[in-house]
Order: C-alpha cells, then sequence, then structure tokens
C-alpha cells in the first residue's frame, strides 16, 4: 500500500503532456529551419547584398560625376543596373534599378536619391 500512496502523490509530466509539447515544438521549428535552409540555399541574401553594393557604387559615379542621363548598364556580376534622373529646377531625383541578367524583369533592388545641384 505504501508503494501506490507514493506513485500517486507524485508530480510531473505525463507522457501524453510531453508528448504534445514535442509535436507543437517541432510543428514550429520544422518551417522555421525551412526557410532558413532555402533562404541560404538559394543564396537570395548574397544576391541581395551585391546588388546593394552595385547600386551604391553607381549612385556615387552618377552623382560625383553629374551624370545624369538615363541608361542602363549590365555589369560582370551578371547584373543589370537601370538609371533614370529627372530635374526639378535645382533638384535632380535620381532612381537605380537592379535586375538580375537571368531574370530582368524581376527587379531585385530600387535605390533613390535627390541631389540638389548648381545651374
Amino acid at each position: 500500500m505504501m508503494k501506490i500512496r507514493r506513485l500517486r502523490g507524485e508530480e510531473g509530466y505525463t507522457l501524453l503532456e510531453t508528448v504534445v509539447a514535442l509535436a507543437l515544438f517541432v510543428s514550429v521549428l520544422l518551417p522555421l529551419g525551412a526557410a532558413i535552409g532555402n533562404f541560404m540555399l538559394d543564396k537570395t541574401a548574397d544576391q541581395l547584398r551585391l546588388a546593394l553594393r552595385a547600386a551604391e557604387t553607381e549612385m556615387s559615379r552618377v552623382t560625383s560625376d553629374n551624370d545624369f542621363i538615363d541608361g542602363t548598364i549590365t555589369d560582370a556580376r551578371g547584373l543589370i543596373l537601370g538609371r533614370t534622373a529627372h530635374r526639378r529646377e535645382n533638384l535632380v531625383d535620381i532612381r537605380i534599378t537592379v535586375s538580375s541578367v537571368k531574370k530582368p524583369e524581376k527587379t531585385l533592388l530600387v535605390l533613390n536619391k535627390t541631389v540638389l545641384t548648381h545651374q
């Protein structure tokens, strides 16, 4: 009789509670792991970082050279850089769009800047 009383008085998690907690944990962890894995495998972050670096370089070149002419450049890294400039009195709105040579219809990045010029 002593053993039965001791078993009933023990506290803790049952097997069912542990299985349910594990199932909830796995149901959240698996999709999160898959998303992070896909993000790393298709190298989207690297491509966006490369596109940002290319757009910043082009923006710096355009503003330093006062090259406010629309145009498109394809660089050696496989990126297409499109440049548009709109003048409004002493202001120039510059827009650099970056897309991939493989998928030119998909825009990876857009960088805008407004510059004050003198005439």
